[in-house]
């Protein structure tokens, strides 16, 4: 039921519950869980609101309060979704590195 809040902002239905739960018995790790919470059609909507709502309020931020703001939202993310050293297969830190990058070189 964590993952309907946090990707989908609502519960989850007893029968959607029940069919994650039977998944993760029958030997689904969670990580594919997670990974068909994220390429559900639900959570890719959402997504685009958002990308949509960005584009049409766009933030002008300093670098440093880009970073700042980066590294808060990392920080609120719970420790299993976080990952060791970096590491560049997730699209979260792939896409928290292209920010920062691009905060970075507008100091220069």
């Amino acid at each position: 039921a964590d993952l309907y809040s946090l990707f989908l902002r609502r519960g989850g239905d007893l029968p959607g519950v029940q069919s994650w739960v039977a998944q993760l018995g029958a030997g689904t790790t969670r990580a594919a869980v997670r990974g068909s919470f994220l390429a559900s059609a639900e959570f890719q909507a959402r997504l685009a609101r958002y990308t949509r709502w960005e584009a049409e309020n766009p933030v002008s931020l300093s670098p440093e309060q880009g970073i700042q703001a980066v590294g808060a939202l990392y920080d609120l993310l719970p420790p299993e979704a976080r990952t060791v050293n970096d590491d560049p297969r997730y699209e979260g830190v792939q896409r928290m590195n292209v920010v920062t990058a691009k905060l970075g070189s507008r100091r220069e």
